[in-house]
């Protein structure tokens, strides 16, 4: 009784681990970060994901001249780095590969600079039967083998290569046609579907789903300055104007300075936000649970395939 008491509370134990691990997929938020400046002093660029806090993180970074660098840790354990010379579980080196082995005093890479004789090899191939000491040098004496040439294959008839050119040139009309055919069918299948107002009012409520999984990857926080100017003053001024039209959307979380008196563009910016898995989860399950979405698709896929 006292060891099924034991299976229990074990088994118990793994599933509260499974449920504590879904709950934190589920719920704890995938957060990303990232920072860019491009100005006359350089041009560099960072970013950050991570989960759980510092349970996950990948950082990515690059700047002018450089190699992009990226690293993965867990729990602040380096896992990955791109820089080999970095250490890292995946980047270490085996003992072999680091110890150089010695051999009177050249390293072993030196090898193939040593004479044959000196390896037990015969440099000069056997008189008698042709080969040298080394099983792989099928040089021989010298001599080459003869090559094998085919012999192209007799020419057909004149009747019979006119009959083959006229087959082939009725087979590829008859394709062409059949193309061109469906090609009308389907055409004439997508105006009638884009006419009729159930399938648009599916259309927009689909572009609803991919409007909300969009907004949601959106940034959070966004913040910012950009400086810019060209050679005309005209076109810096026009710039301007139409970069001011999407000024509110920022909520003065970016700032512009047009340069009337040379031609220039710097920029830092920053942005950071959160994502839930559950979000699009629920998502998904609201894509699966209508019913007339899948009703349409399978219209559609029945009127242009029929």
């Amino acid at each position: 009784m006292a060891v099924l008491w034991i299976i229990i509370k074990i088994i118990g134990i793994l599933l509260l681990c499974i449920l504590v691990f879904l709950f934190l997929i589920l719920f704890a938020p995938a957060g990303y970060c990232a920072r860019g400046v491009y100005n006359d002093c350089g041009k560099w660029a960072k970013g950050r994901v991570s989960w759980l806090f510092f349970f996950l993180r990948m950082k990515v970074s690059w700047k002018e001249g450089e190699e992009p660098a990226v690293s993965f840790r867990i729990l602040g354990f380096p896992v990955y780095h791109s820089n080999e010379e970095r250490w890292s579980l995946l980047n270490r080196k085996a003992a072999e590969d680091v110890v150089e082995i010695r051999e009177s005093g050249k390293d072993i890479r030196d090898r193939t600079e040593v004479p044959r004789e000196e390896t037990g090899q015969s440099a000069d191939p056997d008189p008698e039967t042709g080969f040298s000491g080394d099983i792989l040098d099928y040089t021989g004496d010298g001599e080459e083998f003869e090559s094998v040439t085919e012999e192209p294959p007799g020419k057909q008839p004149f009747r019979k290569r006119v009959k083959s050119f006229f087959q082939r040139c009725y087979n590829t009309g008859k394709r062409l046609y059949r193309r061109l055919r469906g090609a009308l069918k389907q055409a004439e299948s997508f105006k009638e579907l884009l006419g009729d107002e159930e399938l648009i009012r599916v259309v927009k409520r689909l572009f609803g789903y991919g409007k909300k999984g969009i907004r949601h990857f959106l940034p959070k926080k966004f913040s910012g300055d950009v400086a810019f100017g060209f050679d005309d003053p005209s076109m810096t001024g026009q710039t301007l104007a139409a970069v001011s039209v999407f000024m509110p959307l920022f909520n003065d979380r970016l700032s512009v300075e047009p340069d009337f008196t040379e031609a220039r563009f710097e920029a830092a910016l920053t942005v950071s936000g959160r994502i839930y898995a559950f979000h699009f989860l629920k998502i998904l399950w609201d894509v699966y649970r209508d019913k007339e979405l899948w009703r349409q698709k399978e219209r559609i896929m029945r009127t242009i395939g029929g």
